[in-house]
């Protein structure tokens, strides 16, 4: 009996060790399981990686480019814009923007903020799916490169910056219209100058010198003085460019060919008429006054001609033609130096500066908490499974119960103690 006991005892045991194993390997299998359906099932389709950012350039405020043209912040996540990102580096080089920008897995949101001092900044907000990217960094950089976008263009369009006057323009136009021409550069220079110091003072260092100087400079080239004196010589020699004064030799010597023409056509008819009133020739008086008038015209046409064609007029024209062309130079030289200045100032006030230092997520599961959540969910069905187990194998009749006697009527059942009772003893027989 006591064999019994300790078999029994044991077996007990050896059930219960395979019900922890049975609950341990049912709660890992479940929670691994839920764990890999929340990282590759559920977040990639609900997870997003967002980045804010505020973008200053000089004039951001104004929303235009340096070139004038509006800035609309839904550029930033046009498909040009998404593939320039993708080019920046080796993290973003796998994105595929293409499939990103048609199904509209990337956004752009824009909210202004006010600043002390009555200004304002604008903090953008670029959200995107997570599927797109193998780890948070990876959408950080991409998220960072699609914010430098339009940073990029500004300096392009900066460098791009021309105040410099077409020589051709310069060239084709009168020597009245060049000297307009060098006046209205100068100004614009200037006036660029200007914008600069107002906004970033005038002892902002750019290109190795401050901006007040560098108006200054500028400011020496084709001043008042020059102008007016230039203006003067133009009025009173009236000069006119090579190009014009051919022109005008040929318009004079036709003009005078075709006035030659009339008058001895008129002197052809007074002879004719032997002066006297003809219908086609009129009064006498009249064709005299009309040779008349062409005669002092002819002789104007030559000494306009004289003038033109004289090698001292030659030579005057040139001198102050040289005169505009080094003013144009000195001009074109101070619009270089205006254009590096942009450069220089665009490259360091242009800049992109972030709300965080990585990518925000959300949208998704942590995946530590369903870990746990689904170690306890898991552990509570294994434990449940166990015990159903457990129970309906209780409930199951044994074999030796299924083939026990049924007692008869009126007899009471014998209590099973798991001994043998000895058989009782035969009663001897009476004596006969």
């Amino acid at each position: 009996m006591e064999d019994l006991r300790k078999r029994t005892r044991g077996g007990a045991g050896r059930a219960a060790i395979w019900r922890i194993l049975v609950i341990a390997l049912i709660t890992a299998v479940c929670t691994a399981a839920i764990v890999l359906a929340a990282a590759f099932g559920y977040n990639p389709a609900k997870e997003t990686y967002s980045l804010s950012f505020h973008i200053a350039y000089p004039g951001s405020e104004t929303m235009k480019y340096p070139d004038g043209t509006p800035f609309f912040y839904r550029d930033v996540i046009s498909l040009a814009s998404l593939r320039q990102a993708r080019e920046s580096g080796e993290w973003t080089a796998a994105v595929d923007v293409e499939t990103l920008s048609r199904r509209g897995d990337i956004s752009i949101a824009a909210e202004r903020e006010e600043l002390a001092g009555g200004t304002d900044q604008v903090l953008y907000t670029v959200t995107v799916k997570s599927s797109y990217f193998r780890s948070r960094a990876a959408a950080t950089a991409f998220l960072q490169a699609v914010a430098n976008v339009p940073v990029a263009a500004v300096r392009a369009m900066a460098e791009e910056t021309d105040f410099r006057l077409g020589e051709a323009l310069f060239e084709g136009a009168g020597f009245g219209d060049r000297i307009g021409l060098l006046a209205g550069q100068r100004e614009n220079i200037l006036g660029q100058y200007d914008e600069w110091i107002e906004r970033y003072g005038g002892d902002r260092s750019v290109a190795g010198n401050t901006l007040r100087n560098l108006r200054a400079q500028a400011a020496l080239l084709f001043d008042a003085d020059t102008q007016s004196a230039l203006k003067g010589e133009l009025g009173t020699n009236g000069y006119a460019s090579a190009a014009s004064v051919s022109e005008r030799i040929i318009a004079l010597e036709t003009e005078q060919r075709m006035n030659e023409e009339k008058i001895d056509a008129l002197l052809g008819l007074l002879q004719r008429a032997d002066g006297a009133l003809t219908a086609e020739s009129g009064s006498s008086e009249d064709t005299s006054a009309m040779l008349a008038s062409l005669a002092v015209r002819n002789v104007e046409i030559r000494s306009e001609l004289e003038a033109l064609q004289a090698d001292d007029y030659a030579a005057a024209v040139s001198r102050f033609e040289e005169k505009l062309r080094a003013e144009y130079a000195a001009l074109d030289g101070a619009a270089t130096t205006v254009r590096e200045v942009a450069s220089a100032l665009y490259e360091q006030t242009s800049r992109v500066s972030y709300a965080t230092a990585e990518a925000e997520c959300a949208g998704g599961m942590d995946l530590v908490c369903v870990g746990i959540g689904g170690c306890l969910l898991s552990f509570a069905a294994a434990c449940a499974i166990v015990c159903c187990a457990v129970f309906l194998k209780r409930r199951k009749p044994s074999p030796a119960a299924g083939h026990a006697e049924i007692p008869a009527q009126g007899e009471q059942p014998q209590p099973e103690t798991g001994e043998t009772e000895p058989p009782a003893a035969e009663e001897p027989a009476p004596a006969e």
